[in-house]
């Protein structure tokens, strides 16, 4: 998977197992996307060296992507090494990562403030059949997957539940108006 050297809001999100059945996260995405979240966020000075960039990009990663496996296994994201140049690649060995999970959920949220961000979703599990797929903001940067006669997929139904969750909720803020307008009178 290549990313375009200088757009900022393309990016590559790859969690793969390994030969030796360990797991690994990279993310590859331009030098310029953390450049500019940096010099946004904490402005022109946010870091003076090398060091203090890698820190922050390793700190910024950490803290806008989530990993859930089986919906309550939280896999941990730390000691990531990264590759720099105008294609920056960042790496983390995923620890905790069970190579028998059935569902994983994935959320990237690292990149959001570009307008069109997309992140291309890499998921390599031996023996499992995958295709790549998209983080953006229709599915608000999170896929949740499941396996399924060893094809990894979208998993619609956690979608359809919580636009009938909010469908609910919806009708519910509407009858508790109604109920304490009408009451007034």
């Amino acid at each position: 998977m290549q990313v375009k050297a200088h757009s900022p809001n393309i990016s590559s999100t790859i969690i793969a197992q390994q030969e030796d059945q360990k797991w690994i996260l990279q993310i590859v995405t331009s030098m310029r996307a953390f450049q500019t979240i940096f010099k946004n966020n904490l402005g022109e000075n946010a870091y003076s060296s090398i060091e203090e960039f890698k820190k922050l990009v390793l700190s910024h990663l950490k803290n806008n992507i989530k990993i859930v496996c089986d919906d309550q296994k939280v896999i941990n994201i730390s000691n990531g090494k990264i590759s720099l140049g105008h294609e920056m690649k960042v790496a983390y060995p995923l620890i905790n990562m069970p190579n028998d999970f059935r569902k994983i959920q994935v959320s990237n949220k690292s990149f959001t403030q570009f307008h069109n961000s997309k992140s291309t979703l890499i998921i390599l599990k031996n023996g499992v059949i995958s295709k790549p797929l998209e983080l953006n903001k229709n599915n608000d940067f999170q896929l949740n997957l499941k396996i399924k006669n060893n094809k990894l997929m979208v998993n619609e139904s956690n979608s359809i539940l919580w636009l009938i969750f909010a469908f609910f909720c919806v009708i519910l803020i509407v009858l508790i108006t109604n109920y304490f307008y009408y009451r007034r009178k």
